[in-house]
């Protein structure tokens, strides 16, 4: 091998210099030019994930891994993004829901409000079902409401074939019925047709008989109307010497009326004893003793023994009532004589020996009759009362009276209690039944009242109000006590 020369080597090495300057620079040019298009594409994968981003938070997410298969699988969708995918997806969700008519391609999520709308309206309009808010919820309950509903039909029609075939047995039993009914109504007429015709012939033999029985009718007739006017003479006759007898019946009552005497005075004005003796202020010993059937307890009214006992007078009258001097009471019977207690002595009086002694009630000889009408108040309350009645009956029961239940012939005395009262009821009272009832028994009370004193009167009988009865039995101031 030849050497080499200092000079030959030299230049080598420069050129060899001059190479890997050009090499490095040019390495060094590349890699920034490499290191500038990494940056931009790595700006641009930043750009484009966070655009990715965007549209799908995770695309770990099974619907996103859902939309990648389904992306894969379907030929139509393959050669579209996933975007696009779900887009259409969106879309044919959108159409199955409202139709594809109806569908929005702008805002497909309009679709989600109709259906809503729609599930809203269907809940409104059935009555008794409420629909869930989703669509699949939705058709599933009303799948079972319409298979309910079939089910009612199909049980209402059976029910109406039931019903039919009920109704057609009933109509022909109705049909047997009015066949029936037809030849009862023939059978009926062709009664009727037989009773016309025995009717027929029976009047005609009644008018037959009518026609032959009238002259006889005739003849009979005139018979009885010259009976008929023979006993209208005879009672006409009967009639004037009735009247006659009738007349001559008033003027006797009208004659003896005249010259009959009354009773009530003498039995009224008549003593029943006298005062024995005035042993003090008030004890007083009086005729009647053991013999004469007096009782303790028994009551006398004392009178002067000049002015005597007063008349009956106006019986029913408030006035002019008979007071005597005083009231005594007997406390003690004894043989001859009866020791009695001064209950009432009259202001300005004082009783004396000789002075007269009266109780209507009693009488040693005979019991009088008395009747005893309506309600007593011996309290004067005002309220009058059935118990005071029983009280007056029962003195005169005990004092030796008898009591009758009816007015009549035999009746001596007639007590009458106090008068009924009718009140003034105002025209909007009388609108109530419960007045109208009480103004009515009122009314009745008022009647009967009448009707006794008119009776009492008709017989001449002596009637006297409770005070005027309590003054003659010597009574009117114990029963206020």
């Amino acid at each position: 091998m030849p050497p080499v020369s200092p000079q030959g080597s030299r230049g080598g090495l420069i050129a060899a210099v001059v190479v890997f300057t050009i090499g490095f620079v040019m390495a060094t040019v590349l890699a920034i030019y490499y290191a500038t298009e990494v940056s931009k594409d790595e700006d641009t994968i930043k750009t484009t994930n966070d655009r990715m981003r965007s549209y799908v938070e995770d695309t770990s997410s099974p619907h996103f891994q859902a939309l990648l298969s389904s992306k894969d699988s379907d030929p139509k969708l393959r050669e579209h993004t996933v975007v696009a995918a779900a887009m259409q997806e969106s879309q044919d969700l959108s159409e199955a829901i409202v139709g594809k008519d109806a569908v929005s391609t702008a805002h497909p999520t309009a679709a989600i409000d109709a259906a809503t709308a729609a599930l809203a309206a269907a809940s409104a309009k059935l009555n008794g079902i409420t629909l869930p808010p989703d669509l699949v919820g939705a058709i599933g309950a009303l799948s079972d409401y319409a298979a309910s509903q079939q089910q009612q039909a199909a049980d209402a029609r059976k029910g109406q074939d039931s019903a039919a075939a009920d109704a057609a047995q009933q109509i022909a039993h109705a049909e047997e019925l009015t066949q029936k009914a037809q030849e009862d109504v023939a059978h009926a007429n062709d009664l009727k047709q037989q009773a016309l015709d025995a009717v027929q012939a029976a009047n005609t033999t009644y008018e037959q008989k009518l026609a032959d029985n009238a002259q006889t009718i005739d003849k009979e007739r005139a018979l009885f109307n010259k009976e008929i006017q023979k006993y209208e003479t005879q009672e006409s006759a009967l009639n004037s010497k009735l009247e006659a007898m009738s007349n001559d019946l008033e003027a006797a009552k009208a004659k003896l009326d005249g010259i009959r005497v009354p009773v009530e005075d003498p039995i009224v004005r008549r003593s029943d004893g006298q005062i024995l003796q005035v042993a003090s202020d008030d004890i007083v010993y009086i005729t009647l003793g053991m013999g004469d059937h007096i009782v303790p307890g028994m009551t006398f009214e004392v009178y002067d023994r000049d002015e005597g006992i007063p008349k009956l007078g106006d019986g029913m009258s408030s006035d002019n009532m008979p007071v005597g001097k005083g009231s005594i009471e007997v406390e003690r019977v004894d043989a001859a004589s009866s020791q009695c207690r001064v209950i009432k002595l009259q202001p300005n009086q004082t009783i004396q020996n000789g002075d007269l002694i009266a109780n209507l009630v009693y009488n040693r000889n005979i019991k009088f009759n008395f009747y005893v009408y309506g309600k007593f108040d011996l309290g004067q309350t005002g309220h009058p009362s059935d118990s005071d009645r029983d009280k007056i009956l029962s003195l005169i029961d005990r004092w030796g009276g008898k009591i009758v239940k009816k007015i009549d012939v035999d009746t001596d005395f007639v007590v009458m209690g106090a008068e009924p009262k009718v009140e003034d009821f105002t025209d909007d009272q009388l609108q109530d039944p419960f007045y109208v009832r009480r103004k009515n028994d009122e009314e009745a009370d008022q009647k009967a009242y009448d009707d006794t004193l008119d009776k009492a009167r008709e017989y001449h009988i002596p009637v006297m109000n409770q005070n005027r009865f309590l003054y003659f039995i010597g009574y009117y101031d114990t029963a206020q006590r």
